[in-house]
């Protein structure tokens, strides 16, 4: 719970960072977070009431734990390989869910609930 319960609306997370403890950053204002090739896990209720909007998982993550992404606003979770999810990782009024085995590089983005991918250059 290093940083929850506070009132930040953006983070940025460093490229050292290789794992995301419980409740990181639970109860804050977040709408959007960009999560760093270098992180491998995402622990238990890590961004739960947040107002997060959408997300991206990258290749680099192998599993994220229970709760991770609860009780946000999301409509769009992007990720690019198979991750072992927890139970109600995204208890959320979820409306698109989208995995694009194979393509590992590029930006993926969501308005409502369209998505659209551009391979990286």
């Amino acid at each position: 719970g290093a940083f929850s319960k506070n009132q930040l609306t953006s983070i940025t997370i460093g490229n050292s960072v290789t794992y995301i403890g419980a409740q990181a950053f639970t109860d804050n204002q977040l709408t959007s977070i960009t999560i760093p090739d270098s992180v491998t896990f995402i622990g238990n209720q890590a961004f739960v009431n947040n107002q997060l909007t959408s997300v991206t998982i990258p290749d680099s993550v192998t599993g994220i734990g229970q709760e991770a992404f609860a009780n946000n606003k999301l409509t769009c979770v992007a990720t690019v390989t198979d991750v072992r999810f927890g139970y109600t990782t995204f208890d959320n009024q979820l409306r698109e869910y989208y995995k694009q085995n194979g393509q590992k590089a590029g930006t993926y983005t969501c308005n409502g609930s369209e998505w659209s991918f551009k391979p990286a250059q």
